[in-house]
């Protein structure tokens, strides 16, 4: 006699709803949808029992999770301090009420300021009123010194777009007429101007700037805190470069949260020569986590701002929120192996996107090589369920002189798979020897993708 056995259920995953951590186990688990089975059917599995292509969403929807844990904290952070400025005594409650009524005149004094009293320099008060008038040829702006290396580099280039920020502003003097006589003379400064607060807030009313450069922060507080005010209501910047600044003052990056979070047009953010150490990645990471509601950015450069295996580990956690990043620099950053090790996981998922990869001037050794190589070698899957083969077109290791011939042999291992698309690579500075030279020899005779190659044989310990 036969028995008929009702088959078992085929469960196939839907979406990943949610990340905890097991309070029994301590394991990492996901609550799953399931595919075209209601919801009383979702239930917490362990990673163990995810496949690859799962597991990558998996991964971002614990980042998210981690993300909306610190955001919680800040708010809960900045709540408690709210509600004890709230219990200080009345005559503290005027003080603070009296320090911030000038910060909040801005829209009020608008209509009637003139620009000859608010600026310290004639180009200052040019590059003002074509602000205000959202000129259309007027894209980029770059704030400089007057005597620094930046307005330099610009001069001439780019000089009727240089902003050079005064350094006698004072906060006292928003809208209001100075005591210099009226006597029509052709006097530029002023000891009362307000640069800062009115750039930040018209490029905060702008629509037509794209390109912002800050090359230069004044080292008093008391009149930048409006600059950033204003920026924060900015929509139109697609590209934001701070060079040569130091972030962690103020924690400008943790001021700017609301344009980050709601400029669905920022496409690049650009770090040089900041110096950001632990906690300026810890900021980093958290103003990239604020971008992620509008999925815009396509171009995230750091260089030289000393992030070190532990920063970058942070800034990549924030990255894998982001699956559309084109273009990645993290040059002389002193990254190494477990750099190295962060970085290859996230290349196993974005390795289908991602054009252009410039790690040059760090610390990567061969062992590091091979972990990033195996993250730009994988297959991945688009959140749209297609495969994604590696779209690298540059890549730069120059400076890393640790990579040797045994290193150079993953890249071009890389190079002669038949979905190769690589184009340029860089390669100067490095240790590979005459063998290493050999290797990348027979890398390119069976390479069909290569375009450029940029190499010396005398800096790579070739004879």
């Amino acid at each position: 006699m036969s028995t008929n056995k009702p088959a078992p259920k085929e469960y196939q995953v839907e979406k990943v709803l949610d990340y905890r951590k097991s309070t029994t186990t301590g394991q990492d688990e996901y609550l799953i949808q399931w595919k075209n089975y209601p919801p009383s059917e979702n239930s917490w599995e362990p990673e163990s029992n995810l496949n690859a292509a799962t597991l990558q969403e998996a991964r971002r929807v614990k980042v998210a999770w981690h993300l909306r844990e610190t955001l919680l904290q800040g708010v809960l952070a900045r709540s408690q301090a709210n509600n004890n400025n709230a219990a200080a005594p009345a005559n503290n409650d005027v003080a603070i009420k009296e320090e911030n009524s000038d910060d909040n005149n801005y829209d009020t004094l608008a209509s009637k300021v003139d620009l000859h009293e608010i600026t310290s320099t004639r180009q200052n008060r040019r590059i003002l009123q074509r602000i205000i008038q959202n000129d259309v040829d007027l894209t980029q702006l770059f704030i400089v010194e007057a005597d620094d290396e930046e307005n330099r580099r610009y001069d001439g280039l780019h000089s009727g777009n240089n902003f050079v920020p005064s350094v006698t502003t004072t906060s006292s003097s928003r809208g209001r007429r100075s005591r210099r006589t009226n006597n029509n003379n052709n006097n530029d400064s002023s000891s009362k101007s307000d640069d800062m607060g009115w750039l930040g807030y018209f490029i905060g009313k702008s629509h037509t700037l794209t390109n912002l450069h800050i090359g230069s922060l004044l080292k008093g507080e008391e009149h930048i805190e409006p600059f950033w005010t204003g920026i924060q209501q900015n929509r139109s910047i697609t590209s934001l470069r701070f060079g040569g600044c130091n972030l962690l003052r103020g924690n400008i990056l943790n001021k700017l949260d609301p344009f980050f979070r709601y400029n669905g047009k920022l496409t690049k953010i650009e770090l040089t020569e900041c110096t950001l150490g632990m906690n300026g990645a810890k900021q980093f990471a958290h103003a990239l986590g604020e971008c992620t509601l509008k999925k815009s950015l396509r171009v995230v450069r750091l260089d030289d701002n000393d992030l070190t295996d532990r920063g970058l580990k942070k800034i990549i956690a924030a990255l894998e929120l982001h699956e559309n990043i084109e273009a990645l620099t993290i040059s002389d950053n002193n990254v190494g192996r477990e750099g190295c090790r962060a970085l290859g996981r996230y290349l196993t998922f974005t390795s289908g996107v991602l054009q252009d990869l410039n790690l040059s001037y760090n610390r990567i050794d061969d062992e590091g090589l091979t972990m990033l190589v195996d993250g730009l070698g994988a297959t991945t899957i688009g959140s749209d369920g297609g495969v994604r083969n590696c779209a690298l077109k540059q890549l730069c290791l120059t400076g890393n002189s640790s990579i040797s011939s045994s290193g150079l042999r993953t890249v071009t291992s890389l190079m002669t798979t038949p979905t190769c698309q690589l184009e340029q690579l860089w390669l100067y500075h490095m240790n590979i020897g005459d063998e290493g030279a050999a290797v990348l020899a027979d890398g390119l005779a069976k390479n069909k993708s290569l375009r450029k190659l940029w190499f010396n044989p005398a800096t790579c310990g070739i004879t």
